[in-house]
């Protein structure tokens, strides 16, 4: 059949899906090598070839299932490379949306980096305020008060009033730090709250990554989870060898059917041949063997060539042998090719495995079922099991309902994430930064009322200090007063002394010469003089 031989190639590993036969089915050949004799051939001979030539025309099934394969492998690959295409643009805008959520992300991050920076700064000056504050404190416990000093009312109240730190009201001071220890409760709820906020946006963006990942991970062309030689080929070269197939098992049809054609022109000119032919195909089809494996869809498998001479008269007319030698020449082909139609028959059959293993690659959603059943109906085989009709193979199936796209769990995600959730998480940064504006306010004024408070109890301790100098220095003018007091006593009573001693001399040598109604102060003592303080307690409480 040698029509074909330039179309098909002559692949040498069978087990391939672009692998044809190894061994190539001679095609009947339509030239000669040149006339000879007719050959010897018995009616009998001649119309086993003619029957056999019309069971290998039921690869006709075979050829219009590697047809049906082909095109369903076209469609499935287009399809695939449709929503491959799709899923692509998907992902890359999903990648973009999830590099924009990144950037959310950090911009929260950069809020939450900078409060808890200024949450150390506050912590920090709390603590040295407090510090300070406590030192300043020890300060006034450690030092006493001068006992002269304290309430003198009783030895309990005077008892418990023995230092600096017992003249003043501690409860303020206590009240700063149970507001100071609230404020930072305050603080530390605000930063939980908006770490919550990070928590949920981190698990948000993970899940679509996840899911993203998942997705790039499970789309995969046509046949990408095939390994072996399968696997090295793309989708597309894999079509391109479904089609040589399809185009290659075409060819040999073709030459299986000009054979037939040859076989009935021969038994249609051979005296005899023609009525033997109906009687076998009678027998036959009678027997019930099911040994036929006519693609007749009306005769269940049998094999019937009635009307089938009658009809090769009107439609090969090209076939008459016009001279003795072209029917030489006739017959010496239909013997030739006649050894060749098992082959051919078998290599459209490993043709068509071929093609089914690179169609299962390519949709492996469809499952073949061809394989076992034809590789049965060899032409040689005495019971081949018939295969489905053409009309069978076309029949219209009902087409499943699209599965949903990969993507579109991820694009729901991501829809919710924009539509709701990302404005909460702005929402949760602009309310994170106006309460921790508001408390750290509150926060920096309970610092300036404690600095305030410390330095008042530092100005304290001091004016105690420079108290104590002053009392001394008082004391030291009242000492120098009193003594400068003590000599003039001391000098106005000699004085005193002297004058008396005077009055007494004057008035024992004249007193008894003068008369008392002269001087009536004669007889007088001198006058005395006597030092008193002005307000002496108030004196010495200064």
């Amino acid at each position: 059949m040698a029509a074909s031989s330039s179309t098909c190639s002559h692949p040498s590993n069978a087990s391939s899906p672009t692998a044809s036969p190894s061994k190539h089915a001679a095609k009947p050949a339509t030239d000669s090598q040149g006339a000879g004799d007719a050959p010897t051939m018995s009616i009998d001979s001649l119309v086993s070839h003619l029957l056999a030539a019309k069971r290998s025309l039921s690869s006709m099934t075979l050829v219009l299932r590697a047809n049906q394969l082909a095109t369903a492998a076209r469609t499935a690959l287009e399809e695939g490379i449709v929503k491959e295409a799709q899923t692509a643009f998907v992902h890359d805008y999903v990648v973009d949306q999830i590099a924009l959520l990144v950037r959310v992300r950090r911009a929260l991050h950069a809020t939450h980096e900078w409060g808890m920076r200024d949450f150390r700064k506050l912590i920090r000056a709390m603590d040295e305020v407090d510090a300070q504050l406590s030192a300043t404190m020890d300060t006034l416990r450690a030092t006493e008060v001068l006992e002269e000093l304290r309430p003198s009312s009783t030895d309990e109240i005077k008892e418990s009033r023995r230092t600096l730190l017992d003249f003043v009201d501690e409860t303020g001071v206590h009240a700063m730090r149970d507001a100071m220890k609230k404020s930072v409760q305050e603080l530390q709820g605000i930063q939980q709250s908006f770490d919550g906020d990070m928590l949920r946006f981190e698990t948000d963006i993970r899940n679509l990554q996840k899911v993203l990942g998942e997705l790039h991970l499970n789309h995969k062309g046509p046949g990408s989870s095939d390994a072996g030689q399968e696997a090295a080929m793309s989708p597309l070269e894999l079509l391109l060898t479904m089609d040589d197939h399809a185009a290659c098992m075409a060819d040999l049809l073709a030459s299986l059917n000009k054979h037939f054609d040859m076989c009935v022109t021969a038994v249609r000119t051979t005296e005899g041949a023609a009525a033997l032919a109906r009687r076998r195909a009678a027998e036959a089809t009678q027997s019930g063997s099911g040994a036929s494996t006519s693609t007749s869809p009306n005769n269940d498998g049998d094999v019937s060539i009635s009307g089938v001479i009658a009809e090769q008269e009107s439609h090969t007319p090209s076939l008459e042998p016009e001279t003795a030698q072209d029917r030489a020449e006739m017959l010496r082909i239909v013997v030739q090719d006649a050894h060749e139609v098992d082959d051919v028959v078998a290599e459209i059959q490993q043709r068509l495995a071929a093609v089914e293993r690179a169609a299962a690659i390519i949709t492996p959603s469809q499952p073949s079922s061809w394989s076992s059943s034809s590789s049965s109906s060899s032409p040689s085989s005495p019971s081949p099991s018939p295969p489905p009709a053409p009309n069978s193979l076309s029949a219209p199936k009902p087409k499943p309902s699209p599965p949903p796209a990969p993507y579109t769990p991820l694009l729901a995600a991501l829809t919710e994430m924009a539509d709701s959730r990302l404005a909460a998480y702005i929402a949760a940064d602009d309310d994170f930064r106006a309460r921790w504006d508001l408390e750290r306010e509150a926060v920096v004024a309970q610092l300036r009322d404690m600095r305030a408070t410390r330095d008042f109890y530092d100005g304290y301790a001091t004016a105690y200090a420079s108290f104590i100098l002053e009392l001394e220095r008082r004391r030291s003018v009242q000492r120098q007063v009193d003594a400068i007091w003590q000599k003039a006593r001391d000098a106005t009573n000699k004085l005193i002394a002297a004058d008396q001693e005077a009055r007494n001399g004057f008035r024992a040598e004249v007193g008894e010469f003068l008369p008392t109604d002269l001087w009536a102060g004669a007889q007088r003592p001198a006058r005395q003089w006597k030092l008193v303080p002005v307000d002496d307690d108030q004196g010495d409480e200064a």
